[in-house]
């Protein structure tokens, strides 16, 4: 799954989620579920690699 773009730019500078939320008025809830679906998604695609 990719970032959506309204979250991926702040987050690569290196804001946090409430700093995110304040500038986007994305819902936090929603704001962390896209970030863990994300980090899922990179932990799943680097445990399938090692294995070939």
């Amino acid at each position: 799954m990719e970032t959506p773009v309204i979250l991926s730019s702040p987050l690569e500078k290196g804001k946090s989620q409430r700093e995110i939320v304040q500038e986007t008025q994305v819902p936090r809830r929603t704001v962390r579920r896209i970030l863990k679906l994300e980090h899922t998604a990179e932990s799943v695609k680097r445990s399938t690699r090692n294995l070939i």
